[in-house]
């Protein structure tokens, strides 16, 4: 059968009520959200929140759409034919991934088939009362979450907190809605309780009609509010305000089975919650989306939230906290002097004691502190006493040690024969040179501030004037590069170099200079930083190297010292040719490591 246009009514009322309002940009899937009441509608708006939070709480992208069939002000045939051919042009070539119905009416809707271009879309519903398969008939692929009020739980409690309790008015508007929950309460409920309560309906009457019910309900009375939808002109109302208008004009508590509901004057109940339903439909909708079919996920049943109770009603009725059910939720409780002032209170006390356990951790810390200093104290004047004698036991022995080198080397002077024997006296002035100079390391240490090290240029230096002396040459200038303190030798290295540089620049005295011949000797010494070498080179301009002898492999006692102490010291030695003279070079490592054997005693260009 053909479907009626649209209709002008239809379109005037769509609009009032919401109309058809787009979440978001598309995106992957295009859902319909479809509610059986209008924007606005606390209940509705509240799956809303519970659709929108559930699909971000996933991080999955989703086109969002809802959609308002407003039941509430109208729902016949001819209007559902009209909403269903809106529902068809406008998403017609655009059908939605997925649907879900909020409440009864929207699922009797899409069970009917009301829309064309949602018939193939798999349905999620939730919000619906009195569940059962017949409701979903129509539908090949459907899924969802039941409502399911916790009547009895509710009825259970307040009876309870009101012993006295010997009637029960029920108040119910006249809609789908109202008639599926009115059976529920029926069944659940009075079945039960009917032998020892009496029960009253009030059943589709204004919201005026209502107050004017409850002002007339005595004590021992409760009055139990399912649903209020119409005002003396007919007109749609928000339940929270016929909830606030029958709870004003009663004597006698209000209790009911939803949240929002709560705040609005009900005492409380086990209330169902639109969120939890929307979350719920939400996450069976992202397992359909993901691939599952949604005739193979079975249906849920919701679950109330926790009894829950408004303060201010508690104290109307002189309702004791402590008389309410294990876990219960009160809202709307004042704030209590230590609610009020409690975390100052903590924060305060907290501090006052952590001021107080730090003030005692300080004196005793001081008191540790002074009793520490003077053991200190103690111990420095005992180190430094003991520090004082060692320096003076070093100097006496490095001056002992000079003085008996001093004597043998004038012992060795003495020994020199005057019977022309020059081999043997150049030998024993030879043991002399290097025995004074081992003497200057003495000598040196002995006037030292540091018996750690070694001032090698000043070492160089001592060294060179003994030497020169030594041999009278007035003809050859010997100089020391010397730019400040430095570099330092450790203590260990002192008297192999100092006996190589006793041993260079003896030598060049000795044989670069034949006949008086006018000429320099200069002893460098400097730090390689960046791979802590010592590097020590004597250089002369003089006559160089005879012809044909390698210092490397020459037997002379010179060079044989020479390269005995360059392996002592793990060194690079090396001679070239100065152009004219003779170069030098001893490379000395000072982080422990040891020249490579194979570069030792090798010539190099200069």
């Amino acid at each position: 059968m053909p479907r009626p246009k649209p209709l002008l009514p239809f379109l005037a009322t769509l609009l009032l009520s919401g109309g058809l309002v787009v979440a978001q940009e598309p995106v992957a899937a295009r859902v319909l959200l479809l509610h059986s009441h209008y924007q606005g509608y606390a209940w509705t708006d509240s799956v809303t929140a519970g659709v929108l939070e559930g699909f971000a709480a996933s991080g999955s992208q989703v086109d969002l759409s809802v959609a308002y069939l407003d039941s509430r002000r109208r729902l016949d045939a001819a209007y559902e034919a009209a909403f269903g051919a809106y529902i068809d042009e406008r998403y017609e070539g655009m059908p939605p991934d997925l649907v879900i119905g909020s409440d009864n009416e929207a699922l009797a809707f899409l069970s009917r088939r009301g829309s064309r271009v949602l018939e193939s879309a798999p349905t999620v519903f939730c919000g619906v009362n009195g569940y059962a398969p017949e409701l979903t008939a129509g539908l090949a692929e459907v899924s969802g979450v039941t409502e399911e009020p916790a009547m009895a739980d509710t009825l259970r409690i307040a009876l309870g907190l009101h012993p006295g309790t010997r009637r029960i008015a029920v108040f119910v508007g006249d809609n789908p809605t109202a008639t599926i929950i009115e059976r529920q309460f029926a069944e659940e409920v009075e079945a039960s309780l009917a032998s020892r309560l009496d029960f009253v309906h009030r059943r589709g009457l204004t919201v005026e009609d209502f107050a004017a019910a409850a002002r007339r309900e005595e004590p021992g009375s409760l009055i139990v509010l399912l649903n209020i939808s119409k005002d003396s002109r007919g007109n749609t109302i928000d339940p929270r305000r016929a909830a606030r208008e029958v709870s004003a004009a009663s004597r006698v508590p209000v209790y009911s089975f939803w949240d929002f509901y709560l705040g609005h004057g009900i005492v409380g109940g086990r209330v169902v919650s639109g969120r939890e339903q929307g979350m719920a439909a939400a996450a069976i909708g992202l397992r359909v989306l993901a691939g599952e079919r949604a005739s193979a996920i079975p249906v849920e049943r919701g679950v109330p939230g926790p009894a829950s109770f408004d303060w201010s009603q508690l104290e109307r009725f002189g309702i004791r906290a402590s008389s309410l059910p294990p876990g219960a939720v009160v809202i709307g409780r004042p704030p209590s002097f230590w609610d009020r002032h409690g975390p100052v209170l903590l924060v305060a006390g907290s501090v006052i004691l952590g001021l107080g356990g730090f003030a005692a951790a300080l004196l005793v810390a001081v008191a540790r502190l002074r009793s520490a200093e003077r053991l200190l104290l103690e111990e420095e004047r005992s180190l430094r006493s003991t520090l004082e004698e060692k320096e003076v036991l070093l100097r006496e022995v490095h001056h002992r040690v000079k003085n008996n080198l001093q004597i043998i080397a004038s012992l060795l002077s003495l020994a020199c024969p005057d019977d022309g024997e020059e081999p043997v006296s150049e030998l024993l002035r030879s043991s002399q040179a290097r025995i004074e100079t081992m003497a200057i390391v003495h000598d040196e240490l002995y006037d030292s501030d540091n018996f750690s090290r070694i001032d090698l240029s000043a070492l160089a230096e001592k060294i060179g004037l003994r030497l020169q002396s030594a041999w009278e040459s007035r003809t050859v200038r010997l100089s020391v590069a010397k730019a400040g303190p430095g570099p330092w030798l450790p203590l260990d290295l002192a008297l192999p170099v100092a006996l190589v540089i006793d041993e260079l620049v003896g030598n060049s005295f000795a044989h670069a200079f034949p006949g008086d011949r006018p000429g320099r000797i200069l002893v460098e010494a400097g730090l390689e930083e960046e791979n802590r070498v010592l590097k020590l080179v004597v250089t002369d301009d003089g006559a160089g190297l005879p012809p044909g002898l390698d210092p490397s492999r020459a037997s002379t006692i010179g060079f044989l010292i020479v390269r005995s102490l360059a392996a002592q010291l793990g060194a690079e030695l090396s001679f070239g040719d100065a152009a004219p003279g003779l170069a030098c070079v001893l490379r000395i490592p000072l982080d422990g490591r040891r020249a490579d054997p194979k570069h030792a005693n090798q010539r190099e260009s200069q």
